[in-house]
């Protein structure tokens, strides 16, 4: 399930089924790094992977190092049931693998700039990660979470590397300044627009108001976003769940605000921008009867999210010139309140023939 190590100039584009890749990183030479001051070193194993300052060829990056997670840590199956097989879904669900789609997208897709730029992935060295340990005090099992590591190699008796991504360093010691709150917003609707669903929206998924977490992301082709791709599933109920995920992430960027307002709004200033609009509130500002006498603004809350990420091209965008300018998609509507129906506007392409 886990890679086996693979030196930088033999190693493929990740992950290698059908969909968005990123490509491996170029060390110019030699691969020679230097660890500098931590970044992100979770101490509660609560986290999905650690983040280090180092440099490479004389420049600074970001390295973002992965754990080993078990299949049933990915996530949940899309229909409340656990992930039936992580050899099977591991290029659609693991953490290292969501990274490298995302930013594959990104990159497909020329719109690198909505995130913090990624340069490619490679597999540490043994002898680097005893430099981890020494360094950070990073002992073996700080990296398998629930022997994940060691029941791969033990299948086989080979090492599973340390998989990294190497990122821009974003300079800064805060998740975000108001200011910055209508450009991010932005931001995330355009990556929904290129088949991306980030997935966990949260505070420290930014650095000075710049994106740097996809470890969650749902990139098409995806089974919770694409048609076909979960077995034994209608596409009704796979449409269901990616309007989900897709509302998800606005509703969890409304947190970010709900919680900057309540603990840092009096202090520093409140945040009057939202991703989503509270049609159960427009109906009673715009009205002198309760909202609950207004059909349209009673079955609209918490039916419609700002994207669908069910209409992007992937297809068009992984081919030579890609998809430059995606569709734009207005609002999703979730319209039944049985969810037996849905509304989608504009509607998703058709299935492949």
């Amino acid at each position: 399930m886990f890679p086996t190590y693979v030196t930088p100039d033999k190693l493929l584009p990740m992950p290698t089924v059908e969909g968005p890749k990123l490509q491996p990183f170029d060390f110019g030479g030699k691969e020679d790094i230097d660890f500098l001051d931590p970044i992100m070193i979770d101490e509660e194993g609560a986290l999905t992977s650690f983040v280090v300052q180092a440099s490479i060829g004389g420049r600074v990056y970001a390295l973002k190092l992965f754990k080993f997670h078990p299949f049933y840590h990915w996530g949940q199956w899309p229909y409340g049931r656990p992930i039936p097989d992580g050899e099977e879904l591991y290029d659609h669900w693991e953490f290292f693998i969501n990274e490298c789609r995302a930013y594959g997208r990104l990159k497909e897709a020329g719109r690198e700039d909505l995130a913090a730029k990624c340069h490619g992935y490679f597999f540490l060295k043994e002898e680097d990660e005893k430099v981890l340990e020494d360094k950070y005090g990073l002992d073996p099992s700080a990296w398998d979470i629930d022997d994940a590591r060691k029941d791969a190699s033990s299948k086989d008796g080979q090492y599973r590397p340390i998989r990294v991504l190497v990122k821009d360093f974003v300079p800064g010691d805060i998740d975000f300044h108001p200011r910055q709150i209508p450009r991010m917003l932005q931001d995330l609707i355009s990556i929904q627009n290129l088949g991306l669903v980030v997935g966990d929206m949260k505070r420290d998924a930014y650095v000075n108001g710049v994106l740097v977490d996809f470890s969650h992301s749902m990139t098409t082709p995806h089974p919770a976003i694409t048609p076909g791709m979960a077995p034994g599933i209608c596409d009704r109920l796979v449409a269901e769940q990616a309007f989900h995920n897709s509302r998800g992430d606005f509703q969890e960027f409304d947190w970010i605000i709900d919680y900057w307002n309540n603990n840092d709004g009096l202090k520093r200033g409140f945040i009057w921008h939202r991703a989503l609009a509270n049609y159960r509130y427009v109906g009673k500002i715009r009205s002198k009867d309760p909202a609950k006498k207004i059909p349209r603004a009673h079955k609209l809350d918490g039916l419609v999210s700002r994207c669908n990420p069910r209409v992007y091209d992937w297809k068009a965008s992984g081919s030579v010139g890609g998809v430059r300018k995606p569709r734009r998609c207005t609002r999703w509507v979730f319209w039944s309140e049985q969810f037996s129906d849905l509304v989608v506007s504009p509607p998703p392409p058709p299935p492949n023939p």
